[in-house]
């Protein structure tokens, strides 16, 4: 980061642009800042902020300073949030909006929304060669989302970062020092964190900044801004093509849309490519691995699936005994790479059986095609046999979101106790929605044991801050049976 042109624009946000000589020096300041309010080496600091560039800053700061900055979702529960700082015995919170929230045995420092730039303090009588160790370890921590359980603490290092960028850089999708990036999902996810934080530095490209989640926010900032790179989840992607229509051209100037974090509807990437001419190109990472492992590219780019190795990774299909399946055969999901974490930070974490070989038992069902695809086929939750048969909750999904009327759905099992498994469809819907005319669409494009036996009207589908669907938390509230 501190070799390119110092006049060239790093960040952009709506507060104004970074040079990267600017970049440098604010790095430096928010590491100065930290040491005279009394952080040392090794301590955890927690950052509880929106995404900005002052973000960047002081999480940079801290890894210059050898300490260890852990980023936390400011949509997280409180009690998810008190969770993380015992889990990782944080010294301080820092966090931006006003908040009555209090955290036992943690510092809490506040800085005032856009009056961030207060945290830069005053800061002579130290240097940069005062602050700066190379023998110190330079790690960070990421939170998973808790999806499955409680959120677990992963561990990376700054070698991680610059072996995901290395690797990423060889492929089709490579950053240029042309490129404006703009991430949708946020730092405090790895997508997010390797979109905004490191990868555009790396490339000596430009990224921009937002704290903002609104479809209509994202509109204007891709109007004003004209990115050329535009990453984010399936559920922004096909937000965006239900409002956009041929007035927005600035759309089709984009040279690359990613989706990755859940599965991408087949339909969502059909209609982006009908309406832009671009393709929209689907992958997968893990928190464990910083980023992406898997991804399409425009070049070899096939609707559904999740694509391709990235260099530098080895993905296979495997049994429980870790032998490689044949093609086609649905098994677990297991990656090796050198991004990949030593170990959470809960030692003792069950998870950590996960790890295995050198490599990581991902907790995913795929299967390999003959040209070397990966085809995702959910997770336990979201996985069901239905007559003998292995039937995944996202193709019914696809199907249902297809039809006139229903704006969100999830679909999940429930065992009786014959052992039987029967399909359920939680909707939420408009007054377009008709029973019957989806019931018979389903016949028709369906196997009969894929069509849900029972349909429920809910007002949301429950999902995590990551946008997963939380399977165990469908019954909960109250369900209308659709008749």
């Amino acid at each position: 980061m501190l070799d390119h042109d110092p006049d060239k624009i790093a960040i952009k946000s709506n507060k104004g642009s970074y040079t990267y000589s600017e970049l440098k020096n604010n790095i430096i300041d928010a590491a100065i800042s930290l040491r005279k309010k009394g952080f040392k080496q090794g301590d955890k600091i927690c950052l509880l902020l929106e995404d900005s560039p002052e973000y960047i800053f002081i999480f940079w700061g801290a890894l210059l300073g050898g300490m260890v900055p852990v980023l936390l979702n400011v949509n997280n529960k409180v009690s998810d949030i008190q969770y993380i700082t015992e889990d990782c015995d944080a010294k301080v919170i820092i966090y931006e909006n006003s908040t009555e929230k209090l955290y036992k045995n943690v510092e809490l420092i506040h800085v005032i929304g856009e009056n961030i730039r207060s945290f830069f303090e005053n800061k002579e009588a130290l240097s940069i060669e005062n602050i700066y160790q190379a023998d110190v370890d330079k790690l960070f921590i990421l939170y998973t989302s808790g999806s499955t359980g409680r959120p677990k603490g992963v561990p990376h290092t700054i070698e991680d970062m610059e072996y995901c960028a290395k690797q990423y850089q060889k492929t089709e999708l490579s950053f240029k020092n042309t490129d404006l990036i703009y991430s949708v999902s946020k730092i405090p996810f790895a997508f997010g964190f390797s979109n905004t934080m490191y990868l555009p530095f790396y490339a000596d490209s430009t990224v921009y900044v937002s704290n903002k989640n609104e479809i209509f926010s994202i509109i204007d900032i891709v109007l004003k801004n004209r990115p050329s790179i535009l990453l984010a989840v399936p559920t922004v992607f096909n937000n965006l093509l239900r409002i956009l229509d041929n007035r927005y051209d600035e759309f089709e100037n984009i040279r690359l849309t990613i989706s990755c974090g859940e599965v991408l509807p087949k339909n969502v990437g059909k209609q982006w490519y009908k309406r832009f001419g671009t393709q929209l190109l689907e992958g997968m990472g893990t928190t464990e691995f910083l980023y992406t492992f898997l991804i399409n590219t425009p070049q070899n780019n096939r609707l559904g699936s999740t694509g391709k190795p990235i260099p530098g990774y080895e993905v296979r299909v495997v049994d429980d005994k870790l032998k490689d399946l044949p093609i086609n055969t649905v098994g677990q999901l297991f990656v090796k790479g050198n991004s990949l974490m030593g170990s959470y930070v809960s030692k003792d974490s069950i998870d950590n059986s996960l790890l295995i070989e050198g490599g990581m038992l991902t907790g995913d069902n795929f299967c390999k095609d003959a040209d070397g695809y990966f085809w995702y086929q959910g997770r336990s939750l979201d996985t069901f046999k239905i007559n003998g048969t292995w039937v995944r909750s996202e193709d019914i999904e696809n199907e249902l979101l297809k039809k006139i009327g229903i704006l969100d759905v999830a679909v999940a099992g429930v065992t009786n106790n014959n052992e039987t498994t029967k399909l359920i469809a939680y909707l939420v819907i408009d007054h377009d929605f008709n029973l019957h005319n989806v019931k018979r669409d389903l016949r028709n494009n369906l196997p009969h044991y894929m069509v849900p036996g029972i349909f429920y009207e809910v007002n949301k589908i429950p999902k995590g801050i990551t946008g997963k669907i939380q399977r165990n938390s469908l019954n909960e509230g109250i369900l209308k049976k659709i008749e």
